[in-house]
């Protein structure tokens, strides 16, 4: 199995730096908070996210769009 690779950076509002992460490395994000993410360096970004429902919670998207473009890192499977 190969390892893991990239770097990620995790904003928050005004685009304050929350974490900078490495493979194997997480950060645990509220529901609701707002925050958004990009690749740091030049290596893939594997990135892999859980999410817990509870049925009790109104589920909202909150759609936190950077302040740069980040067309060229988006992906197409």
């Amino acid at each position: 199995m190969d390892r893991p690779e990239g770097r990620a950076r995790f904003y928050g509002k005004d685009n304050v730096l929350l974490a900078e992460l490495g493979p194997m490395q997480g950060v645990h994000i509220p529901r609701g908070f707002y925050y958004w993410f990009e690749r740091a360096g030049t290596e893939v970004l594997e990135l892999l996210q859980t999410e817990a429902i509870d049925k009790t919670v109104v589920n909202r998207r909150l759609d936190a769009t950077p302040s740069k473009d980040l067309a060229r890192d988006i992906q197409h499977i």
